[in-house]
């Protein structure tokens, strides 16, 4: 679904020089997996991201989507295709209009993609994100956190997408609703057919989702594999830590 080969991207620092956020990173994901990619703040995972949503042109690499180019087109090329990739972001509510009920959002969302917008349809895509239709009138500031990520998934999923990418889901949130959004995201992943990429600070919550995880450092990847693999023989001294600091 997704491979990305020696990906660079860096930013130039105000007094000159440049700061080198994603260095030399490959992977893949097969369509219907799910792939975590996990470190620190500051390891160049959203900047990864947003690479592999081609929101930014790395500096040297190529992403492909379904085997076809993705970052080296212009936009006007990939706008077709941009549908088959959707963002669910870290704060639902940055990137919605708060003078939008959330039926106006869903219907935006669909209508972006070319896709119906029937009230009947947005009332079953909240069903399948576990939110009753009370929900398309109000705003998202005034649902709880957990609303809000889970209107922000169904947001995305009403373009139909191949591919989510979720960018850090739930670290705002309690560990309880950690839980219900995680095995959301799982079951839409399997019901759905879903290709799912994962990007967290937090080992264990790749764990609870992913099949694949990337552990990455200072913009480098330094393991990667099976998540039960990793989780259980990690290979290198950082992923150690950072199991060791999620325990």
């Amino acid at each position: 679904m997704l491979a990305a080969t020696g990906l660079r991207r860096s930013y130039p620092l105000p007094r000159g020089g440049e700061v080198v956020a994603v260095d030399d990173v490959s992977l893949t994901l097969a369509r219907g997996r799910a792939l975590g990619i996990v470190g620190e703040s500051g390891s160049g995972k959203t900047t990864l991201a947003r690479l592999l949503l081609a929101a930014e042109r790395p500096d040297a690499g190529a992403v492909l989507l379904d085997g076809e180019p993705w970052s080296a087109p212009d936009e006007r090329a990939r706008r077709p295709r941009r549908r088959l990739v959707r963002l669910v972001p870290q704060d639902p509510l940055a990137s919605a209009d708060p003078r939008l009920a959330v039926e106006a959002l869903l219907r935006d969302s669909a209508s972006s993609a070319g896709r119906p917008a029937r009230r009947d349809a947005l009332v079953e895509l909240l069903a399948q994100v576990r939110l009753g239709p009370e929900i398309l009138g109000r705003r998202p500031r005034t649902l709880s956190g957990g609303q809000r990520q889970r209107v922000a998934i169904a947001r995305a999923l009403a373009a139909e997408p191949e591919l989510l990418v979720c960018d850090e889901p739930v670290s705002a949130l309690d560990v309880t609703v950690q839980a219900g959004i995680l095995d959301l995201l799982r079951d839409l992943q399997t019901r759905r057919g879903l290709s799912l990429v994962l990007i967290s600070h937090d080992l264990a919550v790749v764990r609870q989702v992913c099949d694949d995880v990337v552990v990455m450092r200072e913009g480098r990847v330094v393991e990667q594999g099976p998540v039960e693999t990793v989780w259980a023989r990690p290979a290198h001294p950082f992923t150690r830590a950072l199991l060791d600091a999620g325990r």
